[in-house]
């Protein structure tokens, strides 16, 4: 299930000041209505379908006590505020999160996932591609299904050459830049990713370093190779970087 679509289902409870439009709810809750618009625009979290209405929000979390309370996620890790998922706790208090329940076959939500028909977390997902719940988070917001990204992490990994001339001769800066590159590359949409391989990246990381080298080289005379600065040139730290 596609994280945005987490908790989609319609509250039971009548909503607070039935018959109120929802400017008239926003002017009477204003702290809860700023925190609703801060939730809608926060990127790496989802958010409940219903949950998009302030009066459905507001219906399913109730009015804050007061102004030294603050919403928090009932389970650790989590990023998804939906019914159930979040409740008013003191800011002064410690996090005091809850034991997350196994899930149910009749549960809308639950913080599991379907990756080839199977049932898993989405911590569990995530290690599966080498990664964390906030790498993939961005990727899963965006509408992309846990087996489009899993279908997506081994085109990338096939993209890998870990042999190739131009990655750094030592062994660890060269797996320091494959491993950034996989945590890039699982944030490029699906769509684009076949134009997301490692050199574009080492290409884009370099790109200002080697503006600056040609520059210098320019400066000096000697980017062009001349009868008479040749080896100059040759032996000019720029351009050994260019």
């Amino acid at each position: 299930m596609n994280v945005l679509q987490a908790a989609a289902g319609s509250s039971t409870r009548s909503p607070i000041g039935a018959g109120a439009t929802i400017p008239q709810l926003m002017a009477r809750f204003p702290m809860e209505a700023a925190l609703h618009r801060a939730i809608i625009t926060k990127r790496g979290t989802g958010i409940a379908s219903a949950w998009r209405r302030f009066d459905q929000f507001l219906a399913d979390v109730g009015p804050a006590p007061d102004a030294e309370h603050e919403l928090r996620f009932v389970y650790e890790h989590s990023f998804v505020y939906g019914p159930g998922l979040v409740h008013w706790r003191p800011k002064s208090s410690p996090p005091d999160y809850k034991v997350r329940p196994l899930p149910l076959a009749d549960r809308e939500y639950s913080q599991y996932t379907s990756v080839n028909g199977e049932p898993v977390t989405y911590s569990q997902f995530a290690h599966s591609l080498g990664a964390q719940v906030k790498d993939i988070a961005p990727a899963l917001n965006a509408r992309i299904t846990p087996d489009e990204l899993a279908a997506h992490k081994a085109a990338m990994e096939k993209r890998i050459d870990a042999t190739a001339a131009w990655l750094p001769a030592q062994a660890d800066r060269r797996e320091v830049f494959l491993a950034v590159y996989r945590m890039w590359a699982l944030k490029v949409r699906p769509k684009f990713a076949q134009a997301a391989t490692p050199e574009f990246l080492f290409l884009f990381i370099t790109i200002d370093q080697l503006v600056k080298d040609r520059n210098q080289l320019v400066s000096e005379g000697l980017f062009n190779r001349t009868q008479f600065g040749g080896k100059h040139r040759e032996d000019h730290p720029a351009w050994k970087r260019y």
